[in-house]
């Protein structure tokens, strides 16, 4: 009979003492190096810039390739202790192009295979999510649900950030999927709730804070004439303006994702009233 990898123990050797340690354990990894992900340079003339990114999602492609070809085991050691792994997650998650800002025909045009690269990125990295979001692969290979929650949790695997991330990048052409893959997620460790509880109190610190820069004691503030300010001054206030409408576009679509595919967050939304935050 099969059991359960969080579940599972082996002897390591460590000089002439033999020591049982589970089978999920940091020795258990290739510390294979994954390399981190970042966007389609700006200056799509700089031909050394272009070329060094197509290199690194190949690199990233054979990376994440390499990664769901290994077995059950393998595959959990690797993403519970392998750091580079953690890094290289985040580095996409954090940095992969949102649906919502607007990418033309012509973004890739001018390189080689750029959108297949990004689209196999994106593939990839969505497999991997999915493997990660699920206790029971097959008979043979699986956790307990108890198990499956604390190596998550405890490993980092998931965190608020990384879900609204992950909701924001594939709730719009996965959704049916990654319902149940949040679901599941919520569902198998019920300290995500309150992480997200933490979360929206946070949330609302920074809005706040970032409302806050642009009124005055008396009231909001006021952009200076063109008369009596400088350049400088006045691309300043607009680079702020902007920057904070971007940061209500993005977080409003994510939250929007999140809602669409994990409905229960709503409650903790409308407890922690946020529906009353003041965002302009």
């Amino acid at each position: 009979m099969a059991i359960a990898l969080d579940q599972q123990f082996k002897l390591v050797k460590k000089g002439i003492i033999e020591e049982k340690v589970p089978v999920l354990h940091s020795s258990g990894t290739e510390q294979h190096y994954f390399v981190t992900y970042t966007p389609l340079p700006t200056d799509i003339e700089d031909g050394s810039a272009i070329e060094q990114w197509i290199e690194r999602m190949t690199f990233i492609c054979d990376d994440l390739t390499w990664l769901l070809q290994q077995n059950h085991t393998k595959f959990w050691c690797e993403v519970a202790f392998n750091k580079d792994f953690h890094s290289m997650f985040d580095s996409y998650l954090r940095y992969a192009p949102r649906p919502q800002r607007t990418i033309t025909p012509n973004t890739y045009s001018f390189v080689p295979n750029g959108k297949q690269l990004e689209e196999n990125v994106s593939r990839l990295m969505f497999m991997c999510i999915l493997r990660l979001s699920t206790y029971k692969e097959s008979s043979e290979n699986f956790f307990t649900p108890q198990g499956f929650g604390q190596v998550i949790y405890d490993n980092y695997i998931f965190d608020i950030p990384r879900l609204f991330d992950i909701c924001s990048l594939y709730a719009i052409n996965n959704k049916e999927l990654l319902s149940k893959m949040i679901g599941n997620i919520f569902k198998q460790q019920e300290a995500y709730h309150n992480d997200l509880t933490n979360a929206i109190v946070s949330i609302k610190d920074v809005i706040t804070n970032r409302i806050q820069i642009f009124y005055t004691s008396s009231g909001p503030k006021k952009l200076h004439s063109t008369t009596t300010t400088t350049t400088t001054t006045k691309s300043s206030e607009v680079e702020e303006i902007v920057d904070l409408l971007y940061y209500i576009l993005d977080l409003s679509c994510t939250i929007n994702r999140l809602f669409s595919v994990y409905p229960q967050a709503r409650i903790i939304f409308f407890n922690e009233q946020f529906h009353l935050t003041q965002v302009c």
